[in-house]
């Protein structure tokens, strides 16, 4: 099973190096959280995030908008979790939208 798991991870990997934004997110999730096979990492993550991000990619625009407001391997920054986070509403991405609700009411206190 972990050899299959580990081809299987091989494979994503190498559409996250030729740029497929979705394996580059997945990519991200795994080091964010770690696996029997993927280590927690949390720059590993934030880089395959801002590549995905970089695309355009709202759920990794969202994942980048959190990790700027709670300060998640990075220094927290208010208004670098509101850039990502508009970035990703644009799109009609609903969690980023909850997103920017909470940081109006952080902001705002």
């Amino acid at each position: 099973m972990a050899r299959r798991a580990g081809a299987e991870l091989q494979r994503l990997r190498q559409r996250a190096h030729d740029g497929n934004p979705v394996a580059e997110f997945a990519m991200g999730s795994f080091y964010a959280h770690g696996t029997l096979i993927v280590p927690q990492s949390n720059v590993k993550a934030i880089y395959w995030y801002r590549k995905a991000a970089a695309q355009g990619y709202p759920p990794a625009e969202t994942k980048l908008g959190g990790i700027y407001e709670n300060g998640r391997g990075v220094p927290r920054n208010y208004a670098t979790a509101a850039y990502w986070y508009h970035k990703a509403a644009a799109q009609g991405n609903a969690a980023a939208r909850r997103g920017l609700r909470r940081l109006h009411r952080q902001v705002s206190r």
